[in-house]
């Protein structure tokens, strides 16, 4: 197979001879793998479904998961959760009072994770009550005037990023080296950025999955050069997470329910269900859906060191919201800035009237 979408079109075949394989009895079944993309993860969890067989997922597909009729033994360890990116994103426009939405999305874009958010974003937005969002479309061949832009809107802008790696993500940073960068930096003052809260940072140094260990094993066991920039660490840890948190459950449902329950696929997945294990990464939980909860960050340029520091954090179990510290917007401006200027878009707000009705 040579491409994720090859391998979602063949996955139930590939499948089909393992699990019709004659096995003793006493063996344990389950479908334990990091999938490549959602048509295979959909496919094999109808399989799963049919068979009652345990399925853990590196992948995670919000509707799927979701639905416990169709997915009763599907459980996800992805470091990437669509349905708390709708959570915070609504969390976020709610927060600061923003009504008034702008969508845009690159349809150029080699990375489908883009296109996936986007239109997460656009479902989750457009349910807020009163709430107004625009969606356009473009090609990244089209001409921007950044200059005139920036100048013409006093806006937010606020992009993603599920984890530092450039070959899927691109590069957020203004620094490319060229003509642009000033303008660039320029931009990504009023730039916001939403990030899962990194779980790596617990790892520790020179542990077998720390990211400098991965590259030097690679190199020595493998010659094969994986630099600390090219390394999708959350995808790289979770298929590992999955055989641990599986080896916990079994031992534990051995010992309350006997041998009998270890290929009760239903019944293993609900062993997982709002469950904290306690991991080689620290303490991993899963939700009430059988997906892995990701707390959120929102973070803001800090002009002063050139970087994006973290001022707004989600607990995704409880879906409240907390300020981590004072956030100094761009040029000295007001935060959070106002859904609309303050005399209105006409300049005939109640705001700037004066005492004998005319516009200030």
């Amino acid at each position: 197979m040579k491409s994720c979408n090859e391998l979602g079109d063949n996955a139930v075949n590939l499948l089909a001879p393992w699990l019709f394989k004659p096995r003793n009895a006493k063996t344990v079944r389950a479908l334990v793998f990091p999938s490549c993309t959602d048509p295979e993860t959909f496919s094999l969890n109808q399989l799963a479904s049919e068979h009652n067989l345990l399925m853990i997922t590196s992948i995670n597909n919000q509707n799927v998961i979701r639905d416990k009729k169709l997915s009763p033994t599907f459980v996800s360890v992805s470091h990437y959760s669509d349905g708390a990116y709708f959570d915070f994103y609504r969390a976020i426009v709610t927060t600061f009072k923003w009504l008034s939405v702008f969508l845009l999305i690159d349809d150029s874009t080699v990375s489908q994770y883009y296109a996936i958010v986007s239109r997460i974003v656009e479902q989750s937005l457009s349910a807020i009550p009163n709430q107004t969002v625009t969606v356009r479309h473009l090609k990244r061949s089209l001409p921007i005037q950044y200059q005139e832009a920036l100048r013409e809107f006093q806006s937010v802008y606020i992009t993603t990023e599920n984890f530092v790696y450039p070959l899927f993500y691109g590069t957020l940073d203004w620094r490319y080296g060229d003509e642009n960068d000033k303008v660039a930096r320029d931009a990504f003052e009023s730039l916001l950025v939403i990030r899962p809260v990194d779980f790596n940072q617990t790892l520790p140094p020179g542990g077998a999955m720390h990211p400098a260990e991965l590259s030097r094993r690679a190199l020595s066991n493998y010659n094969f050069s994986l630099p600390l920039t090219e390394q999708p660490l959350p995808n790289l840890i979770a298929p590992y997470l999955s055989v641990e948190m599986f080896a916990q459950v079994l031992n534990e449902s051995f010992v309350k329910y006997g041998s009998s329950s270890l290929n009760d696929g239903r019944h293993l997945a609900g062993m997982f269900i709002n469950k904290t294990f306690d991991t080689f990464v620290g303490k991993i939980a899963i939700d009430g859906f059988g997906q892995r909860t990701v707390d959120f960050m929102l973070s803001g340029f800090d002009a002063t060191n050139t970087t994006f520091t973290p001022f707004l954090f989600m607990n995704t179990k409880t879906g409240k919201t907390q300020i981590l510290r004072d956030f100094s917007w761009t040029e000295g401006k007001t935060w959070p800035p106002r859904n609309q200027p303050r005399c209105g878009f006409r300049g005939d707000s109640w705001e700037c009237r004066t005492t004998t009705n005319t516009c200030r």
